[in-house]
């Protein structure tokens, strides 16, 4: 094995997403405490010195009879020092960069007895800051990274540093992503971050949202959808958004949006009746959606399966070397249009077709880019361990990170099994090799009809198990609406037909069906729930005008008002982590997943004793209950449970540079 890929720490994962933290360990010189100190020690100096009253001095100037403060701005940027002033009282100081972040700056305000910081105590703090200029930026390249250190140490000098606030979320139960304990902290967002965490008021005009009796969370990441052309179809995404969403990685189980013309036919299964615009590559479907954006970010996966089918339409045999050569182009070009991995549906056509080999060769040219490898396993039946260890070989042998699509043991023959493959999980990460998986806390699955019926005609060798026809239930159809929402038994009965047969006749009329199979076992949805490396993700196949699974809309919420809020499989905070730090950190979506200071505003307020899921699979289209406030970006997208039609969702590309 070549290649392996050291497993980063739950710590290492959080300052990942957090972006923000991220210059704290990696630059120990001169830490918060010795910050800290030198703001102290210019504190103690301000306030032994009287203030210069004199005409044209800061507190002659600016002091007024009702408590004006002098203030000292600080630009952030993109490039290092990160962190610079443009003047103190307006006289440009050393170092100023001319070109700022627009709308990303801190402001230091002196408080101290309630006078105004004045000229003296405004250049101490300037001393401050260019004495610890190298240390404060680090190697930092986001403008929030410089940010956390700085502000907790002007804190403890007893000087606040303010910003412009548009938003403050009061007196709320904030649950930050880190797994930590709640606290009760006000929330301040400046136009796209979050510029405080603690006691905030709001700039004049801005608003105030009473959070009191709620919980204020980071927006939840859904890792595994199907959603790359809902975006463009259903730009509200109000099915994820009111659900408490606010970023879907897209492109899973080697079904992707390019090249366009391969995608097509994917799209045409989940939205019949839709047109889409049209796209070269992951580079013209990312920019589409930078021009028409939706109300979630998006982040994208290549799909394998649409990669193979462009170049090779559906043919069972190894590629040749140009055709190996023309995939790897197209890898590549996803890769470098910034989506965060390659993703493999290793059940589907043509992608079942791919040996292991094929695999690493694609999967390695996301090797050092920070992408990962995220796979719907070949097996979920009674190979499930055999399926496991392949994702794990790829993943070593590519030198790349993986990401196990919806862990679970399909069939009642194989209820249990994850017991070993949760081991083989752990095992891997001993190795040194970064593994994940994602889950969505049903114990039904959903996918297309036809890989149903090629199951019940292989029956224990199925890769998702065997199954009954009674535990499948269709669940859309194109020009058939009567049979959504009913068994296979129900329907054999109406048409006349063995239950066995069923499943062909409909696919012969609707070649598209997708279905609902019930395949799980409870006491295997919380194991894989309860271990370390589980995250979050829906898996729903937005079909909206039939009847999908409930999954679409209420995963998040099902996760934290069943399992840890009464059944206590995880606790809140670290359910709250599963669904936004820790899969932010694995799929390196910077600056998100948190709440602190810095991090972007993806936000979600919500009721801690009322959220729980509330579709069923006989009604499944309906949003939770107790998500109250939606903000991505800094930008309100549910409002009293209501969609409030902004669509301010930016697409989210891998760091490429």
């Amino acid at each position: 094995m070549v290649g392996a890929v050291s497993s980063p720490s739950e710590a290492d994962i959080t300052a990942r997403a957090a972006g923000l933290f991220a210059a704290r360990e990696a630059v120990p010189v001169a830490g918060d405490d010795a910050i800290a100190d030198s703001c102290r020690q210019a504190r103690r100096r301000h306030d032994e010195e009287p203030p210069d009253e004199s005409p044209g001095s800061a507190r002659g100037d600016q002091a007024s009879a009702d408590g004006e403060v002098t203030t000292v701005r600080m630009p952030l940027t993109v490039d290092p020092p990160c962190l610079a002033l443009d003047g103190v009282d307006g006289e440009p100081q050393a170092g100023q960069v001319t070109e700022p972040l627009p709308g990303h700056h801190l402001d230091v305000v002196g408080k101290a007895a309630g006078q105004p910081l004045g000229r003296r105590g405004a250049e101490a703090a300037v001393a401050v800051v260019d004495e610890h200029r190298s240390s404060i930026a680090g190697e930092c390249t986001n403008p929030a990274t410089s940010i956390r250190p700085l502000h907790k140490a002007f804190h403890e000098a007893e000087w606040e540093v303010v910003a412009d606030i548009d938003l403050v979320i009061s007196g709320g139960t904030v649950i930050d992503g880190s797994g930590g304990p709640p606290r009760r902290a006000d929330v301040a967002v400046a136009d796209d971050r979050i510029a405080a965490v603690g006691a905030a008021t709001a700039r004049p005009g801005g608003r105030v949202i009473d959070a009191d009796g709620l919980a204020v969370a980071p927006g939840f990441i859904d890792v595994h959808t199907h959603d790359d052309f809902a975006a463009v179809i259903h730009p509200d995404m109000a099915f994820k958004v009111c659900g408490g969403v606010t970023t879907c990685v897209v492109g899973n189980c080697g079904m992707g949006a390019a090249p366009f013309e391969t995608a097509q036919i994917i799209a045409g299964a989940l939205h019949p009746d839709d047109e889409l615009p049209g796209w070269d590559g992951y580079t013209g479907y990312l920019g589409y959606l930078d021009e028409h954006p939706p109300s979630v970010n998006i982040a994208a996966l290549v799909g394998h399966g649409t990669v193979r089918a462009a170049v090779m339409g559906l043919d069972d045999r190894a590629p040749t070397g140009a055709e190996l050569d023309a995939m790897r182009d197209l890898v590549r070009e996803g890769l470098a249009a910034g989506a965060v991995g390659l993703s493999t549906g290793l059940i589907y056509e043509p992608s079942r077709y791919a040996t292991t080999d094929e695999l690493v060769d694609l999967a390695g040219e996301a090797r050092g880019t920070g992408a990962l490898y995220a796979s719907h396993l070949r097996n979920e039946g009674s190979r499930l361990l055999e399926a496991v260890s392949e994702a794990l070989e790829i993943g070593e042998r590519a030198g790349v990170p993986v990401q196990i699509s919806h862990h679970k043991a399909a069939g009642r023959e194989n209820w249990g099994s994850v017991e070993s493959s949760l081991q083989l999980v752990e095992d891997a990460r001993e190795r040194g090799i970064s593994v994940h998986a994602d889950q969505y806390p049903y114990t039904a699955g959903s996918t297309i009809l036809s890989a149903v019926a090629e199951t019940l005609a292989t029956g224990a060798d199925s890769p998702i198990g065997e199954l009954a026809t009674g535990d499948v239930v269709v669940a859309s159809t194109r020009s058939h609406p009567e049979w959504e929402g009913r068994s296979l038994d129900d329907l054999a009965d109406e048409l006349g037909l063995a239950p066995e047969d069923v499943a062909e006749a409909i696919l012969s009329l609707e070649p598209g069906a997708t279905a609902i199979i019930h395949s799980m076992d409870e006491a295997d949805v919380r194991t894989v729930m309860a271990h370390e490396s589980t995250m979050i993700g829906s898996d729903g196949l937005p079909t909206l005008d039939g009847a999908p699974h409930p999954r679409l809309y209420g995963t998040f919420a099902r996760v934290l008002g069943r399992y840890a809020r009464d059944e206590g499989v995880l606790t809140v905070p670290e359910a709250v982590r599963r669904m936004t730090a820790l899969s932010a950190g694995a799929f390196g979506l910077a600056d998100r997943g948190v709440v602190a200071p810095g991090a972007v505003a993806d936000l979600v307020v919500f009721d801690p004793d009322e959220i729980i899921d509330v579709g069923t699979y006989d009604d499944p289209k309906h949003p939770p209950r107790g998500i109250h406030h939606v903000f991505v970006g800094g930008r309100e997208v549910v409002s009293g449970g209501e969609h409030t039609g902004a669509r301010p969702g930016p697409v989210i590309r891998r760091n490429v540079g």
